[in-house]
């Protein structure tokens, strides 16, 4: 594993085969939600150092994943093909959460905890619940029967 140096005193890793081609290229750090990405500027358009590694993207998937979430480890066991949809669910929170697990949020108007997930990016309602330890039940339930 190598390291190209980037701006804001970071490093962006990948397998020494990809270095030798890569390290050429001046790279540039951006920060996009909760982690970096590294780019580079060809003709007027950003061009990804993930996606210069894997190169183009098989049919039926439509993005690149970082496994470990960060986007600075461009080595090739870090990146795999997936689809929106498999990429969404690895999302991290939002920061208005405030039941700190996804799908379940406060209703005030009922004053019970809500659950809900997602199938084919429409919501789905689970159900409403006075515990929160119930409706994490309910949306680990609706998780392990839809996403499989």
């Amino acid at each position: 594993m190598k390291k190209i140096k980037l701006t804001q005193g970071k490093y962006a890793y990948l397998d020494d085969k990809d270095f030798v081609i890569q390290s050429k290229f001046n790279w540039i750090l951006r920060k996009h939600r909760y982690t970096f990405y590294v780019f580079r500027w060809v003709k007027g358009k950003r061009v990804h150092l993930h996606k210069e590694i894997l190169g183009k993207i098989p049919r039926g998937k439509t993005e690149i994943d970082h496994i470990d979430g960060d986007g600075l480890n461009n080595c090739r066991k870090n990146l795999m093909f997936v689809t929106n949809h498999e990429n969404q669910r690895k999302r991290k929170l939002n920061k208005n959460n405030t039941s700190g697990h996804k799908g379940i949020y406060w209703n005030k108007r009922l004053k019970k905890w809500q659950a809900y997930g997602y199938i084919n990016y429409k919501s789905i309602y689970i159900g409403v619940f006075s515990k929160i330890e119930d409706a994490i039940k309910a949306r680990e339930k609706f998780t392990r029967l839809n996403y499989k």
